[in-house]
């Protein structure tokens, strides 16, 4: 909504919505969201439910009360700020899915289920502990502000449209590793031998995935691929495609050299073979 929405009053203080599962839409940096008494009717909004949507956008800016929760779809746009308590307080994500274009803050950010995605900036330490990260729009890179900590339940997806067209995860703070990393072509790339992608950066690195899932790469038959840490400047984790550029065929000019060699050995030895059986008569 841009303007002035205003609802039935619920007592004396606002913050009439604490809980929402309807489609709110907070636009531009004037909106106003008031009860019949002018007071605020979202500033105890605290839970964002599976059947809510919650949308900033065109430069709108909200910041809650305290601690907030989310297991419905939220989109914070582009140039848009989402604050939870000014950033004294904590977000959650149980369940649904979390885009960040613009700016998410909070004291901490935790993705217990769902998705968290965007290109955007989340200031505030991250813990991946049972949902998905994805970087981007697709591609694209989203910054994290604090530490990212993924459990042995949590996922990065790292989905690549060519060599110069990936997502990446940049954490200015420690990267605490383990669990699943997972790559996704897309737009119909297919990954070549010598090809890297630098897919993570980080202030300082504290273990590894645990698991690699490769499987939305489809490599081709004879290719393979590693994570590799501390690669790039030193504070970056890599994937690396190993395995033959192309046929192992030898080219004809190596070809004719190999048979010539062979014909060179074969008169050798028919030369000492005779000078044998001279002497032996």
């Amino acid at each position: 909504m841009a303007g002035t929405l205003k609802i039935d009053p619920l007592g004396t203080v606002g913050g009439e919505i604490v809980q929402n599962a309807a489609n709110i839409i907070l636009s531009g940096a004037s909106y106003s969201f008031v009860d019949a008494n002018n007071r605020n009717a979202l500033s105890a909004l605290s839970t964002n439910l599976s059947a809510g949507s919650f949308t900033l956008e065109n430069g709108a800016n909200f910041t809650t009360a305290g601690a907030f929760s989310n297991a419905g779809m939220m989109d914070i746009g582009a140039g848009d700020i989402f604050s939870v308590d000014g950033g004294a307080s904590v977000f959650t994500q149980t369940a649904g899915t979390t885009e960040v274009d613009g700016t998410l803050t909070a004291s901490s950010i935790t993705v217990g289920g769902g998705l968290m995605e965007g290109t955007g900036q989340l200031n505030g330490s991250l813990t991946v502990n049972g949902g998905v990260v994805k970087p981007g729009d697709s591609p694209g890179e989203v910054t994290v502000n604090g530490s990212y900590t993924e459990s042995s339940t949590g996922e990065l997806l790292i989905q690549i449209a060519g060599v110069n067209s990936f997502d990446i995860l940049n954490v200015n703070g420690q990267a605490n590793l383990g669990g699943t990393v997972s790559f996704d072509a897309m737009s119909g790339f297919v990954a070549a031998a010598g090809e890297s992608f630098l897919f993570l950066d980080y202030n300082s690195l504290n273990g590894s995935f645990n698991t690699v899932d490769l499987s939305g790469l489809n490599l081709a038959s004879g290719l393979t691929a590693q994570v590799l840490y501390a690669v790039g400047n030193g504070n970056q984790a890599e994937l690396l495609i190993n395995g033959p550029a192309s046929s192992q065929t030898p080219e004809p000019s190596m070809f004719f050299l190999f048979a010539g060699g062979l014909a060179a050995l074969a008169a050798v030895h028919f030369a000492r073979k005779q000078r044998t059986q001279s002497k032996e008569r």
